[in-house]
Parts: structure tokens; sequence; C-alpha cells
């Protein structure tokens, strides 16, 4: 640009001389213009289309400054570009119904940088029936992207839509009223960064918040979130209405967001779940709250494809309340750890139908396993409980190594704890008001639980048939001590059992167990001599399962402790 400064050899003129030009206000007025306005200010006047000096504000290296509420057809954005607003006073609003966004680019060519701030985008979705896309902010391609103290609102499109961004850093962002996402952020490049710092998200027409898939190609390498609160989002009609949820997105998704670091998600009264963890892998997250949702409260889930499994999932403190379905399901989830699980009176929408915690292997041993939480705390103390079970393990395939540290149940409609599938889990130290672990309705299939160092397990009985109701494998080449303690009863306690034994069993090698001697029955109470409880070696399988006999013609409710004291040789 040329030098606009007063040169010696000019004469210093001011404004209006008929005959010499003014040097005195010519540096002004490259920046300004006579009104002393700056010429990236907008006045008050509707337009449809930019003209030059509003395309040149917009152009690279150029400042938009907004100081009061303006409407536009459409407002596209270039390289090196700022939008500077004054607050919540400033608001641009969109006027075209054919227009894809208020404010965006979605060109090919990628540009470089792009700052708005302070600013007010309002999508006018009352204004007719939009033929074009109608999206808020709508950005495509730029290298940086920096958003703060921005609120987009009633856009008939998505609120925000960031798509293949490279670095994108959001402090404070505000989006509401929209008809269909929020914000949703989608990549189909490998991005570099995405760094939030608040979202409120309320009151769309779909989810609030939404994450895109990560692939090794595509998606965010780190994204890193301080806090959302997601609420009162999706109208009931469409699928895709959570509070937060990371791996939907406009065009569905399998794989999942990925490599997520975030403090803490508040979602509730949300049309779908709470948060939904659709696919994904490498979560860890501080807190996550959700009440109040329409399904789950936070919803951890595979893929569309079914094949997708989340996994690598860490989250130190999870609270589930009201929600309408279960509190917290979980299922087809691999290495994922909970260090505290509250979940209480969920179940609003269908009285004795969902849990506070349900687990589902979806009928394939290697979709559920390697679930370690520290403590669940899961309970119903509504005048009418309406929560099914505490904890639920749901019929299915056999899972795999479920590890809880704490359980305390009570007050729920069913049962407290419901162990629906043949499995092998931990617990350190389980509470519960009425006691849970009963026989599957599937089959009549038997259930057993690890306590520490014992087994707890349970069954039914019809008829006067032996029936297994744990099975042991023992380690090879081990001599174990079985103690067990076998309780049945009928509903109306005119029939009773109870027993303790105490059997050896031996493994040489990688053979099949058998018992040394015969177990020995240390105390044995019944109401009628035909009933049995013993400890019994299968030579078909070589498993060790611990037997009762019942009546014929009468329903038995069987239960076991066996403490197993093993000795590798």
């Amino acid at each position: 640009m040329t030098d606009q400064r007063i040169s010696y050899n000019e004469k210093m003129v001011g404004a209006g001389h008929p005959t010499l030009t003014d040097t005195l206000n010519r540096l002004s007025i490259v920046a300004h213009g006579n009104d002393g306005q700056h010429k990236a200010y907008i006045d008050s006047q509707t337009f449809a289309t930019l003209d030059l000096a509003y395309a040149e504000a917009l152009s690279t290296g150029r400042v938009l400054f907004v100081t009061s509420n303006h409407t536009v057809a459409s407002l596209t954005l270039d390289n090196n570009t700022a939008i500077m607003g004054s607050g919540k006073i400033t608001t641009i609003q969109g006027n075209s119904l054919s227009a894809d966004y208020v404010v965006g680019y979605r060109g090919g060519t990628t540009k470089s940088k792009l700052v708005i701030k302070n600013l007010v985008i309002d999508g006018n979705k009352t204004l007719g029936t939009f033929t074009g896309a109608g999206h808020g902010l709508d950005i495509l391609n730029f290298d940086e992207v920096y958003i703060d103290n921005l609120e987009v609102k009633s856009a008939s499109g998505h609120g925000v839509r960031i798509q293949d961004c490279n670095k994108v850093h959001i402090g404070t962002l505000i989006v509401h009223d929209n008809s269909k996402y929020g914000v949703t952020f989608e990549s189909t490049i490998l991005a570099e960064e995405l760094s939030i710092g608040k979202i409120i998200a309320y009151s769309n027409g779909w989810t609030g918040v939404a994450f895109g898939d990560t692939t090794d190609t595509t998606g965010w390498k780190q994204i890193t979130i301080g806090e959302i609160v997601s609420h009162d989002n999706g109208t009931g009609t469409a699928s895709g209405e959570d509070g937060v949820a990371f791996g939907r997105n406009a065009t569905g998704g399998n794989t999942g967001a990925q490599k997520i670091v975030f403090g803490s998600i508040l979602a509730y009264n949300n049309a779908d779940h709470g948060v939904e963890v659709f696919g994904g892998r490498f979560i860890v997250g501080g807190s996550i709250q959700a009440f109040g949702n329409d399904l789950h409260g936070l919803a951890v889930t595979s893929g569309d494809d079914g094949n997708t499994h989340p996994q690598d999932i860490q989250v130190s403190n999870v609270q589930t309340w009201l929600n309408g379905r279960h509190g917290t399901y979980i299922e087809g989830a691999r290495k994922l750890n909970i260090s505290s699980l509250i979940s209480f009176n969920n179940s609003q929408g269908a009285t004795n139908t969902y849990s506070g915690l349900s687990m589902y292997g979806n009928n394939d041993a290697t979709k559920l396993g390697n679930i370690h939480i520290d403590s669940i705390l899961a309970y119903d103390d509504q005048g009418s409980p309406t929560q099914k079970y505490g904890y639920e393990m749901q019929t299915g395939a056999t899972l795999g190594n479920i590890h809880i540290g704490y359980l305390r149940a009570y007050g729920n409609v069913t049962r407290d704890a419901w162990f629906g599938t043949t499995t092998l889990s931990t617990v350190g130290k389980m509470i519960t008001g009425t006691w849970g672990p009963r026989y599957s309705d599937a089959g009549g299939a038997s259930v057993q639980l690890s306590l520490e160092n014992k087994r707890i397990g349970s069954g039914q009985t019809t008829d006067a048939t032996p029936t297994n109701i744990i099975a042991l494998s023992l380690p090879v080449d081990s001599l174990t001590l079985i103690e067990t303690i076998i309780s049945g009863k009928t509903s109306d306690e005119a029939t009773l059992a109870n027993y303790i034994v105490r059997a050896t069993v031996k493994r040489a090698g990688s053979g099949f167990s058998a018992l040394v001697g015969t177990p020995t029955v240390s105390y044995s109470e019944e109401t009628n001599a035909a009933l049995d409880g013993t400890v019994y070696v299968n030579g078909a399988d070589g498993k060790v399962y611990i037997q009762v006999t019942g009546l014929a013609g009468t329903t038995i409710d069987w239960q076991t402790k066996v403490r197993v004291e093993t000795l590798p040789f």
C-alpha cells in the first residue's frame, strides 16, 4: 500500500479546500470513512448481497467489526478473517430462505485462519419455508478456527457445523432453538486438534452436541473438552436426539469419536439418551451426570455396524437418575473403567422394565468384557418404585471379566441384582436389600458370581431332576477345597432345605477334574428327605458343579455360596 503520511514537501490541508487535496485526514480515511466509522463497520442497512466495502472487509487479512444488529442473506468468509462483535447486543440475522448459512464458508479451497468472537448469529427460522440448508454458522476447510463468546440460535438447519477444519479452539459457545443439531463436529480429514472450553446446548431439534467418527485417517487426533451442558434437545420425532453424542453426526457413525478428554458433562431432559458413546475409543472423563432423559441416561453401545465396539474408556464418576429407561446401559463395551457409578429411580417411562445399571453382551461373548467398576450404588427410594433391578446383567452369551469392587442396591421393584446369563463376574463386596442373583428365564440357565474367592449362584427346580446351578473350571495341576452353603425354598416356604457340603477335587495336568473321596455333608436341614444338595463332577466335561435336587411338581428357588481354595502344584 502507498505511504499515506504527509510528506515534507506537501502542504497540510484539511477537508473541503476548493483546490488542494486533503492531506491532514488522508492517513485516517484509509481505514475509516468520512463519518469516522471503520470501513469494516456494518451500518444499520439491510443488505442482501455484500457490496465492495463489505467484501473487502472479509477478504484476506481483514476484520469485520459489528457494533449493532444487522441482517444478511449470507455472509461468506475468506482467508485470515475475523468477525468481532460487542456481545449480546450485536446480532447478525439471516433473511434469505434460499441461503445455506447465515455466516460460513463451504468452498473447496483451504483457508488459513478464522476468528469469531462476541457475537450472536440468528438463523431466523420463523422467516418461512427454507429451500437452502439454513445453518447458522457453517464452516469448512479452515486450518485454524478460534471461536469465543458466540451464541447461535433459531437456525432452520444446524446451529453450528464445523467440518474438516484442522485446529479448532472454542472458548464459550451457546447453541439453542435450532431445528437440527445444536453443534456438530465432523471431519473427513485427519485433523490436529479440537479444544472446547464450554458448550451450552438446549432446545435444539436434534442432538445438542454431536461428535463425528474418528478413524486412522479421519477425525481429530485429540479432542479436549472442559464442560458441556446439554438439555431439552430433541422433539421425539427422529432418532439421534441425545444431549451429547460421541460417534453420532449427520452421516451416522460406526467407529465413534476417539481420543477424547473431558472434564464434566451434564445432560438432562433430552428426547433420546442423555449421553451416548457410540463406538469410540480412548475416552477419558471426569464426571457424567444425566437425568430426566426419555431413554437411557448414559448409553455405551456398539456402532451402526454392530461390530465396532466402544473400548478403552475411563470415567471417574457417573450419576444417572429419573431417566425413562436404564440409568446406565453398557452394550458391547470392552476395557471400560468407572470409578464410581450411582443410579437411582430410573425406568420412568415404563415401570418395572429398566434398571439402574444394565449390561448386555449382544449374544456375542467378544462384545462385553474387561469391565471394571470400583463402586456401584443402585437404588429406588420413590414412594412407588419404578426401577426394575439395581444392577442387571441381561440374558445373553457368556460375558468376560466383569469386575465390581463394591455393589450396594436396595428398594428396586423386582430384584436388587439380576444375573440373567451364565457368566463369571467378580465382586469385592455385595450388599443388597432383597437378595439378587437368581436363575435366568432363558432356558433355566444358572448363574454364578465370584465374591473374592467365593462363588455365588442361583437356580430353580420344578421337578426331581438333579440340576446344576454353578459350574467351576479349576486350574491345571491343582488340588482344591470346595465348601458350599446350599439353600432352597418354595415361595410359601412350605418346602425348605439347607446344607453345608465340603469336597476335595484334584486336576492332574490339563485333564478332567475328579473328586477325592466323597463330598461330606456337615450340616443338613430339610423338610423332605428327597431334597438334596451336593458337589458333583461331570465325567463328560470334567467340570465341578454345585448340584441340587428338587421335588416333582414343586417350584423351588435355590441359592448357593461356594468358597474355593485352590493350591497349584
